[in-house]
């Protein structure tokens, strides 16, 4: 069993590690502390951990949020909240974020250590088994698909499933994307972009371009089975945790390599997102979701003047008017990511559609703060208004980069 104890003390860390020892000799114990590494650094250790102690006072790191973002990443793993103790309001907020247990630092027996440490594994791992069996229950009910195991769902939309699966031909775990009842109920523009999704993706190998392993019909439906990445989406990222500089730079970087081997073959992805940019394990970022890609060359042959696909937030100009596009459009939705990554909010907000669209038209290209202002030439190149303005390639962007750290 590995433990992870996550607090600002050198002293109590030892303590706590003592009393871990005399209550389960067997355990296997790290320290980590809170002053010499990020949030996403200590998520990233307790994804190697069995049970994680996190403190609430963690000097510049905010334990409820260390909580929660572990919670978002592995929402089985116990955590075992730690406080000074008296604070009621403290600890249901801790519960609220996902603690397995709470324990006061004043007054820690072993005993309450041993209890606490069985009891949220047992807790956990009781949760985690009714959850999968559930899941796999609705999911046999709702698909079968020949040389798949499907074990839960992982996420629904009005066109798809995901699906948490097992390849039994090479004992593969694959997220497995259904578009069901296809044959009776959707368009045949619809199967066209489930395809585009699949010949896309699939004539691509990258390491930050999510991998495609197959595709295929079963009955009335059809899937494409893809690599599973465990690592949660940077729109999750986002909710919890404020990003530092270093790791904006770092995924908007990443995503560039990723646009940048889609564009080598004329892909455009169309639809960039902070939910559409996942995590391995191993915090590298994977672009993932083509289901509007388009190959570059056919995009002003197929686009329909007044219709629009995507998400609001974040498409270009020329997209939010229906109007002709090309990589530097891929480009404009890294730039709001970015922009997003470093403010923690999005560069536009309104009350409709295409509220958001003329705003991304016309409104001036928002300002970083002070703190950040440095990066302000990516922002204003990324999200001009003319495609003309924008960097020509994601080797540009890159450029930009590199000049802008040497401020």
């Amino acid at each position: 069993m590995n433990i992870l104890i996550v607090d600002d003390t050198a002293e109590f860390r030892t303590t706590l590690s003592g009393l871990i020892r005399q209550a389960l000799p067997e355990a296997s114990i790290e320290e980590a502390d809170s002053q010499s590494g990020s949030v996403s650094r200590l998520v990233d250790h307790a994804a190697r951990s069995d049970v994680v102690f996190v403190d609430h006072q963690l000097g510049k790191v905010d334990g409820i949020k260390l909580l929660q973002t572990m919670k978002t990443r592995r929402p089985q793993l116990p955590v075992i909240f730690l406080s000074g103790g008296g604070d009621e309001m403290l600890v249901a907020r801790a519960f609220k974020a996902g603690a397995t247990d709470y324990l006061a630092k004043s007054t820690i027996p072993p005993d309450s250590v041993r209890a606490a440490i069985k009891e949220s594994l047992r807790e956990q791992q009781g949760v985690a088994r009714a959850l999968r069996t559930r899941a796999m229950r609705e999911a046999a009910d709702d698909i079968r698909i020949k040389g798949y195991k499907i074990e839960y769902r992982l996420a629904r939309s009005a066109l798809s499933a995901v699906y948490y699966a097992r390849d039994v031909r090479g004992n593969k775990v694959v997220a497995l994307k259904v578009m069901q009842g296809f044959a009776h109920n959707q368009s045949g523009e619809t199967l066209e972009r489930f395809l585009r999704e699949y010949e896309s993706a699939s004539s691509l190998s990258h390491r930050n371009i999510v991998q495609i392993h197959d595709f295929g019909f079963a009955d009335d439906q059809v899937y494409i089975a893809m690599q599973y990445i465990a690592g949660g989406t940077l729109r999750d990222r986002l909710v919890v945790e404020t990003l530092s500089e270093e790791q904006c730079v770092e995924v908007l970087l990443q995503v560039c390599e990723a646009l940048e081997a889609m564009h080598s073959v004329d892909i455009l992805h169309r639809d960039l997102k902070p939910g559409n940019v996942m995590f391995h394990d191993d915090g590298v970022a994977c672009v993932i979701d083509f289901g509007l890609a388009r190959h570059a060359q056919l995009t002003q042959a197929l686009t329909v003047p007044g219709r629009i696909f995507g998400t609001p937030y974040y498409m270009s100009p020329e997209q939010g008017q229906g109007l002709g596009m090309d990589i530097r459009s891929d480009l404009y939705s890294l730039g709001v990511m970015f922009y997003e990554m470093l403010c923690g909010s999005k560069p536009y907000a309104a009350g409709s559609a295409l509220a958001l669209v003329y705003k991304h038209s016309h409104a001036p290209i928002p300002r970083l703060p002070t703190a950040r202002a440095r990066w302000q030439p990516v922002i204003d190149a990324l999200m001009a208004k003319k495609q003309a303005d924008r960097p020509a390639a994601p080797a540009d962007v890159r450029e930009l980069v590199y000049a802008c750290k040497r401020l």
